[in-house]
């Protein structure tokens, strides 16, 4: 064992040598806006905090270590990128969209992950840059998607909150309607409010019903998308409000898809076969004026205050020019018998 001055020296330079090392690693580490050692990762919040102080040198810093050579430095700039919250949406987007396989692979899959965050806000922005990828049209496509059903959930929210209702869905001329929304006479909303209609995206009718809706309201209702369901045309109904026909026809102008029905407020409670030459009642409905009057399913109405009835439609025009409590004398032909009911109108709610 060696002893004596000589050892002294040599532990000496030893000792400094492993000094400058550490020193020289400390500085590297400090000038290295990407460096997240050990040591700095016991230091640092999580990620969610962290996102906040996230710098755009630092971002910058990581979008370009997705294409290093070395795999552990990508998956750490992946990794960190995945917590680097809203500030990392616009360059991981832009890194998404180009042409650099590996980057763009893992700037789509930290987009896809912040789409799925527990950030209503975040998952949101996420989305929307998704959608925003023209170079990623199967991507781009579903991210639209999931938009709209992040939209309409959310606009549902808002009307039923406002009073608005989904309806169970039900049977017309032997097919089933399905999402049909009713904003009647409880509607706290205005006509502004209605723009949330416009993010509905899987509905077939909308009743708008006694609501008190000017032609004001029809003016955010531009851009109503309803979806057809089983061969039925979409539909928009507005019985009893405030919009005038003027207001409707330039509407239905522009909405050439949607079969737009105004009438006052007055309502039978009867349902019938439009094909048919004939007004044929199918259905009454339970405590409506129809019912009250003792109409029934199967019977035909023949004559409505003695002007004949060629069919369903017609019926439907001539209830639409009156109003509720008004009475009115409809001629019947049950089986073989002719017989005389009165109604007296009720409101659609």
């Amino acid at each position: 064992m060696m002893t004596g001055p000589f050892h002294t020296i040599l532990l000496g330079l030893l000792l400094a040598l492993f000094s400058a090392c550490v020193s020289g690693a400390a500085v590297a580490h400090a000038d290295d806006p990407g460096a997240n050692g050990p040591a700095a990762i016991q230091t640092q919040p999580t990620a969610q905090g962290a996102a906040e102080s996230r710098s755009a040198e630092q971002i910058e810093h990581w979008i370009a270590e997705l294409d290093s050579e070395q795999y552990l430095r990508r998956e750490q700039a992946t990794e960190r990128l995945s917590g680097a919250g809203q500030a990392a949406l616009r360059p991981l987007a832009r890194v998404a969209d180009g042409n650099n396989l590996e980057a763009a692979s893992r700037a789509l899959h930290v987009l896809l992950e912040m789409s799925e965050s527990a950030d209503p806000a975040l998952a949101l922005s996420a989305l929307e840059h998704i959608a925003g990828l023209e170079n990623r049209p199967a991507d781009q496509a579903a991210a639209i998607a999931q938009l709209d059903d992040m939209r309409e959930r959310k606009a549902l929210a808002e009307i039923v909150r406002l009073g608005g209702v989904e309806q169970q869905s039900y049977v017309l001329s032997g097919r089933e309607i399905n999402r049909h929304l009713l904003i009647g006479s409880n509607w706290q909303g205005g006509d502004e409010d209605l723009k949330h209609l416009t993010h509905l995206r899987s509905f077939y009718r909308v009743s708008i019903h006694s609501a008190p809706i000017s032609d004001q309201g029809l003016k955010h209702l531009h851009g109503l998308r309803l979806v057809g369901s089983n061969g039925i045309q979409p539909r928009l109904e507005l019985y009893g409000t405030k919009v005038t026909a003027e207001a409707t026809d330039a509407f239905q102008d522009a909405h050439r898809e949607i079969e737009i029905d105004l009438r006052s407020a007055a309502k039978l409670g009867v349902a019938g076969d439009p094909q048919l030459n004939q007004a044929v009642i199918t259905y009454v409905e339970a405590g409506s004026a129809a019912m009250e009057a003792g109409i029934h399913a199967g019977d035909v109405i023949v004559k409505f205050e003695d002007e004949p009835v060629e069919g369903f439609e017609q019926l439907t025009a001539m209830i639409a020019k009156r109003q509720p409590d008004e009475t009115a004398s409809l001629e019947i032909r049950r089986g073989d018998q002719t017989v005389v009911k009165t109604v007296k109108f009720k409101r659609w709610e």
